[in-house]
């Protein structure tokens, strides 16, 4: 259902007509992935000599039973820049189940800093809400996100503070205690969730902070 849309019906209610080919990139999941941006991350690492060991993580979901379909949603509208289709924001992914009937989400992935978070909040906030209305403002995309019982925004998001493998305290030591206090994930929210409303309708935007899984 979701490639017919984004391929044919979503375009021609754009005005796109006459191409031979519409590019989507999608594919199915299961059980626990993740995923990250390599172009980011290997700019990142350049820069950065202390992060060559980065797993370059980013997102973690566990499916668990469902199956999911990700589709590469800012290269599909990459392809119609300059077009009415292709105004606005764009998220990076749009993950929904295979039932098109339990959830949808207009995700955003990236590394940022507490320093710098704030704008970055707003920033894709901005980006997902224009993502979804891309589908809102049209009778076909408007149909089919009336299919799912939730709708929602989320951004995945890693701090490059927080090391992959945890810093243990031991009993004594000051400084190494004082390390795993800054280092520790559980020091900062887990999952934050607003109301917002995009185009009249009412959606969840959510902030998943690395390295916790958001379980479908």
């Amino acid at each position: 259902m979701i490639y017919n849309l984004l391929q044919e019906t979503l375009p021609k209610e754009y005005g796109i007509t006459g191409r031979s080919h519409i590019s989507l990139s999608a594919y199915s999941v299961t059980g626990l992935f993740q995923k990250g941006d390599p172009k980011a991350c290997t700019a990142c690492k350049a820069k950065f000599a202390n992060r060559s060991e980065c797993d370059e993580v980013v997102m973690k979901i566990d499916a668990g039973k469902h199956s999911l379909i990700v589709v590469d949603y800012e290269s599909y509208v990459n392809q119609f820049n300059g077009r009415k289709i292709a105004e606005g924001g764009r998220c990076d992914f749009i993950i929904c189940d295979n039932s098109y009937v339990n959830k949808i989400m207009f995700c955003d992935i990236g590394c940022y800093s507490d320093t710098y978070l704030e704008n970055k909040i707003a920033k894709v906030r901005q980006q997902t809400k224009d993502s979804i209305a891309r589908l809102l403002n049209k009778t076909s995309g408007l149909n089919f996100l009336n299919g799912f019982c939730e709708k929602q925004l989320v951004f995945f998001r890693r701090d490059s503070a927080i090391k992959q493998d945890a810093v243990v305290p031991q009993r004594g030591n000051v400084l190494q205690n004082m390390q795993a206090f800054i280092a520790s994930p559980s020091t900062k929210s887990n999952y934050i969730e607003a109301n917002v409303i995009a185009n009249g309708m009412p959606v969840k935007f959510i902030i998943i902070n690395y390295p916790n899984t958001y379980n479908w």
